[in-house]
């Protein structure tokens, strides 16, 4: 039953993960599974950033604030730390693919709005182009037509072996 709850949620499924306790004041509300950015100095969940024009800006926009994977949920404006996971495999929701992808590929967020041209979401992820729009790697193959990647994730703020990295 647990599962069916949580089918369409993205999760930390395992591998190396590493959690982590960020410190300071929730800028909005988080739910497990969030991805979680650091914007103005406040962990929030990725979507709080602003639009930073195309979809490769947002992406790359998240790509440098990106802390991890929520594990735990606040409210707006909670003091008390909050955990992360900052590197292990998750399992999340993708938007459509176009084609199948191989391990390796660099998994970043997805776009939101009209054609995902507007922000990044919370709990679905995309293929991305460039190692500077993405903040894991597929850690098993994608397949057209799955609804789910599978990824390692790495937390660019977080980790001392950061997420892909190259700048364009």
């Amino acid at each position: 039953m647990a599962d069916a709850l949580y089918s369409n949620a993205g999760r930390l499924i395992g591998g190396n993960a590493r959690a982590k306790r960020v410190a300071g004041t929730v800028a909005s509300a988080i739910y497990a599974g969030d991805f979680v950015a650091l914007v103005s100095s406040k962990a929030s969940p990725i979507s709080a950033l602003g639009d930073a024009g195309t979809l490769a800006q947002n992406q790359e926009q998240a790509h440098d604030v990106f802390l991890g994977v929520a594990l735990d949920a606040k409210l707006a404006g909670d003091t008390r730390d909050i955990l992360i996971a900052s590197a292990g495999e998750c399992k999340y929701p993708c938007a459509a693919l176009g084609s199948g992808s191989d391990i390796g590929a660099y998994v970043g967020p997805a776009g939101t709005g009209s054609g995902g041209l507007v922000g990044v979401a919370d709990q679905i992820v995309a293929i991305v182009a460039t190692p500077n729009l993405a903040f894991g790697r597929l850690s098993r193959a994608a397949v057209t037509g799955d609804t789910f990647l599978y990824f390692e994730l790495a937390g660019n703020l977080t980790t001392t072996q950061a997420g892909p990295q190259a700048m364009a």
